[in-house]
């Protein structure tokens, strides 16, 4: 052995190269102060033991062992050095700098102050344990089994921390950032240290995952106090598109709806000028025309001195089609005969003085008897024809003008501005696990417009539990102009009349607003394949456009038969990916473009499309390059499935080459079957001749960092659907197949969790706020509050009709209300109705420990409904308004012009079941009271209902439609006012048995009933109205105002009437 001590002196070893340098032919022993081994070499066949005091440097030099390597040192500075034992290489350190490669089969590292891992460094070994105070990593780390633990773990950009079978990582802190990536082939355990036996300990205080991955093929289990998944780059804006448009709507003076002209009828004749005709069931106008019709009779008099002569006369032919519009059979001559004349040509008249005369001697007198008779029984039969064709011509006439109007509003459309809130940069973090994932701590877990995805359980423990997606406003418009039309009449008596319009007046309503849900990616409106751009379109589809983030796929889908099942796929732009995990190979004979890190993956052989193309005896070195190797293949097709499904794998698969594999096996089955060539992307006609979920490679060009640009096979990813049971999400998503999740602080979401079983404990409150909850069978229970506020919550059946049951429960209140967006503009204001609080599923049990309130809600079950509060039930309403009012201008007796349109709606909740519904209040053992409230609302079984509470009390919901027009000529002006009330909702059915019970509680209160307004039926069986007190049936009063006025300045004299009545 060679043992070399400086005394603490420096020790310079420059530029020896491989072949000189500090050898030994045994062991090694060296003592140093500084040592300087740039470019140098230090080595030795057996065990060597560096104790340096200060600081090594070890810039391009090469410090190996073929056995195992010792290295001491106050700093450790490998600059693009290796630092490389055949057995175990440990570093112990203040700090250690690398920019080179420090490898062994057991690499240890122990750290006390900073590890710095540079962008060109790479740390790598069969087993790898790294402690440090700080560990800063840019590059690469390695390992078949990866443990690193210490206080802080950077990983950062271009870093990449990965293992071929299990990953550890034991520290306070885990930052992950900026498109670093933390990932292993087997699992991944995250804890707040790694103990003596390499066991994972504790908590960590803090993972930070920001725009960044970290997963695994196995389970990933991480305890942290605090968890953030966070969309670091998510950057919103919007884009405002108006359309130049051409719609017409006509309002009839006094009324306070507006009508499309194609609905309507057009009467040319009346007046010399027109009016409109509304629209008729018992008379449509392609049967009977918009026209009053002409009597079937009518009077031809002549002037015979001083007496008119008069016959009646037939404007109708006996074939004219009048007869058949109307259903009248026309004159009937059945049994009639002509009579012959018996002497023929005119021989039963005379000649007398000029003229003739009949003949009434003998045949003749016969005859001319007979031919009377013959005339009068026709004259008979078409006066009677006649007279019924007039009865359905007088009642079509009343009617027709009953509905004509000749005054009315003219409302032109001359665009339409719509702002859609947009996603303009983001870069979505994400957890992913192929098996299960836990997330244990006691803080917050935050995911921030991103993904965290298992492909077995998701279990959520402990803290407070944030699934955040991101909302914006989207607004609609309409810009347009109104007038008025009415016909004018011209002189006393005689019957000219001209058509007087105004001018044109601007009109603006104040916009509709709705909320949406933004997606996580950045989608772009080109195509990254504009043949199958234009294929889908042609089928009814819609294009695909492209995502910034290279396993973002956004969705086409197409519609390929009546049975309702579609096909989805990704039309998406490829960008070539970051990070140090992969290569960019473009030199022109490379097979694949992507290539994973050899020093990774070394050399395994992952399944990929070559598979595909070998299997149709198709030779992949004469094929186009491959975007990816099969590593990263693999990859492309997990987050095509996540993206399209919102699920880590298919139903049925638990492994990824194995999903792949079956999925390339449907693709070289469909291309024998039809005859296809790979690399040409499938048609839309194509596309619905699918029959199951494959794989196909569509060529795709790829543009390079030096903008040029390569084509390259892609495989893509086509699923057939036959109903939605697959999730395209938008917003943050939590998904898996089973989701398990416990908090000791609230539960927030307003993005998405889905899976099969989903099962959510809170022993705070449950918000579902703008989100989707969604599960083959879905659980949740507040030990407080569960709020749905204009979300979804979704129980899904399988193809059988089997499942989807969804559970509620709240320790206090349980609340589904539908938002409300207010919007306003120069014209006026608005109130619309956001996206309705849902809940829908198969079998549906809600259960408030205190009060159940629901406003503007669905709550729809396919089964049973069962819903009950241990105090008060009450289902209501939102409302909806707009107010409107356009400057008209002019001026008359101090009258000017306007339009002022005001309407309130009230959108009632809907409880509906296909089997048992019960809707019951004081639901508890002490009966302590409790009410049922129905306002303006709608309860429907198909089975028996119940309806159940010390107070019941079911009512409509009064609407209100105000529409007040007054117009100003140049010396007149008219006013109309209509101010109506509808009634709306109040109403509960059943299919079989309905049962209303008022029951006194425990005090002897309550006991009462009240119907207002309201309908109640059981439909096939007995409505029972139980109460044991009173029982009040009222009507709801609804008021009715009109106001019409008009004055002209010539006569100076007003007409004015008001008519006020309730109904």
């Amino acid at each position: 052995g060679l043992t070399l001590d400086t005394q603490g002196q420096a020790l310079t070893n420059l530029d020896s190269g491989t072949s000189g340098g500090i050898v030994s032919g045994g062991t090694l022993d060296l003592r140093a102060g500084s040592p300087d081994n740039t470019r140098g070499y230090i080595g030795s066949p057996g065990n060597q033991t560096l104790a340096i005091a200060n600081t090594v440097s070890n810039d391009a030099g090469h410090i190996t062992s073929d056995a195992n390597l010792t290295l001491n040192a106050g700093i450790v500075d490998n600059g693009t050095g290796l630092l490389s034992a055949a057995d175990t290489l440990q570093i112990t350190s203040d700090d250690l700098r690398n920019s080179g490669e420090i490898s062994a089969t057991t690499t240890r590292l122990r750290i006390a102050d900073t590890l710095d891992n540079t962008a060109t460094g790479l740390i790598d070994g069969v087993q790898t344990d790294i402690r440090a105070g700080t560990t800063n990593n840019t590059g690469r780390i390695y390992g078949d089994t990866l443990n690193l633990a210490g206080g802080t773990v950077n990983n950062t950009g271009t870093g990449t921390i990965a293992a071929r079978d299990t990953l550890q990582i034991g520290a306070q802190a885990l930052n992950n950032t900026d498109g670093a990536l933390i990932y292993s082939l087997g699992d991944i355990g995250i804890a707040g240290d790694i103990d003596a036996s390499g066991n994972l300990t504790g908590r960590m205080q803090t993972l930070l995952n920001a725009s960044s991955t970290i997963e695994a093929r196995g389970n990933l289990s991480i305890q942290s106090d605090t968890i953030l998944n966070r969309n670091d780059h998510l950057v919103t804006g919007s884009t405002t598109t108006t359309t130049t448009v051409s719609e017409r709507l006509i309002q009839p003076n006094g009324s306070t709806e507006k009508y499309d002209p194609a609905i309507l009828g057009w009467d040319p004749y009346y007046k010399d000028n027109g009016r409109y005709v509304l629209p008729s069931e018992q008379y449509p106008f392609s049967r009977y025309g918009a026209s009053p019709r002409k009597s079937a009779t009518y009077e031809i008099c002549e002037n015979g001195g001083d007496i008119f002569n008069c016959t009646t006369a037939y404007r109708y032919s006996d074939t004219d089609p009048i007869w058949a519009t109307f259903g009248v059979a026309p004159p009937d001559y059945s049994g009639l005969t002509l009579p012959v004349e018996p002497v023929g040509g005119g021989g039963c008249m005379l000649a007398n003085e000029g003229g003739t005369v009949r003949n009434m001697m003998g045949a003749c007198g016969t005859y001319w008897n007979a031919y009377d008779a013959y005339n009068e029984a026709v004259a008979e039969r078409k006066q009677l024809a006649a007279a019924a064709l007039d009865q359905k011509l007088t009642a079509f006439n009343n009617d027709v003008q009953s509905r004509g109007f000749e005054v009315w509003n003219e409302y032109e459309i001359t665009s339409r501005t719509v702002t859609e809130p947009t996603v303009t940069d983001s870069r979505p973090a994400r957890l992913l696990a192929g098996g299960d994932m836990l997330l244990d701590g006691n803080g917050v877990k935050r995911n921030d417009s991103s993904e965290i995805v298992a492909g077995g359980t998701l279990t959520v423990r402990g803290g407070t539990v944030q699934n955040t997606g991101v909302e914006g406003i989207r607004s609609e418009t309409e810009n347009g102009r109104v007038r008025f039309r009415r016909i004018e009449h011209h002189g006393n008596w005689s019957d000219n009349y001209t058509e007087e319009l105004s001018a044109w007046s601007d009109f603006t309503p104040a916009p509709i607003t709705s909320t949406v849900t933004l997606a996580n990616y950045r989608y772009e409106d080109h195509a990254a394949n504009p043949t199958a751009a234009r294929d889908v379109q042609s089928a009814n589809g819609s294009a695909p456009v492209g995502g910034t983030h290279p396993f973002a796929p956004p969705v086409i889908s197409i519609t390929p038969g009546p049975d309702g099942s579609q096909i989805l796929t990704g039309g998406f732009n490829l960008t070539l990916p970051g990070g140090s995990l992969f290569h960019i190979n473009t030199n022109p004979g490379a097979r694949y473009l992507v290539e994973t890190d050899p020093r990774f993956t070394q050399f395994r052989n992952f399944i990929s499309s070559d598979y595909f193309l070998q299997t149709l005896k198709r030779d992949p070195e004469r094929e186009l390059k491959r975007y990816g190797d099969g590593f990263y293949e693999q990859q492309l097709i997990n987050d095509q499935i996540l993206a399209l499904t919102g699920r880590r794998y298919l139903d049925g698969y638990r492994d990824t080459e194995a999903e792949y594999k079956a999925l390339m096996d449907a693709g070289v089955l469909f291309a024998r079957q039809y005859q296809l060539t790979p690399g040409v992307a499938l048609s839309a006609e194509q596309m619905a001749l699918l029959t199951t979920d494959l794989v196909w490679l569509t060529a795709r060009t790829i543009t390079l960092a030096d903008g040029s640009t390569t084509e390259v096979l892609v495989p893509q990813v086509y699923l057939r659907r036959t109903r939605t049971d697959d999730l395209r999400h938008s917003g943050a998503l939590m998904a898996a197949t089973d989701i398990d999740v416990h908090t000791t602080g609230d539960l927030v979401n307003s993005g998405t969790i889905s899976g099969n079983g989903v099962t959510l404990r809170s022993d705070r409150d449950i918000v579902n706020e703008g989100g989707t909850l969604r599960g083959q069978s879905l659980y949740a229970r507040a030990n407080n509050d569960l709020k749905n506020i204009s979300g979804r919550i979704t129980g899904i059946t399988d193809v059988n009709g089997n499942g989807g049951d969804v559970t509620l429960l709240a320790g206090r209140d349980l609340v589904l209300d539908t938002r409300t967006l207010q919007s306003a503009n120069p014209n006026g204001t608005r109130t619309s109705i956001d996206r309705i609080a849902t809940v829908e599923g198969g079998a549906i049990r809600m259960d408030a420990g205190r009060d159940l309130i629901a406003h503007g809600a669905d709550v729809t079950a396919d089964k049973d409904l069962i819903a009950t509060a241990t105090r008060n039930v009450d289902v209501g309403t939102v409302e909806a308004a707009v107010s409107t009012r356009v400057e008209r201008g002019g001026n008359v007796n101090g009258r000017s012009g306007y339009i002022e349109e005001t309407a309130n709606a009230h959108r009632g909740s809907v409880f509906s079941a296909g089997g048992n519904l019960a809707l019951v209040g004081n639901n508890n053992a002490d009966n302590r009271g409790g009410t049922v409230r129905l306002h303006g609302s709608t309860v429907a079984a198909g089975g028996n209902a119940l309806i159940q509470g010390s107070e019941v009390s079911i009512e409509a919901a009064r609407d209100r439609t105000l529409v007040d027009v007054q117009n100003v000529s140049r010396d007149q002006y008219t006013r109309t006012m209509r101010d109506m009330e509808t009634a709306s909702g109040g109403k509960v059915t059943a299919g079989n048995n309905l049962t209303i019970l008022g029951k006194r509680d425990a005090n002897g209160e309550g006991g009462n009933i009240s119907l207002r307004g309201a309908y109640v039926s059981a439909e096939h069986r007995q409505a029972s109205l139980i109460a044991d007190n009173n029982l009040t049936v009222d009507t709801l009063t609804l008021q009715d105002r009109s106001i019409d006025e008009s004055f002209m300045r010539k006569s100076g004299f007003l007409s004015k009437t008001a008519i006020e009545q309730g109904s």
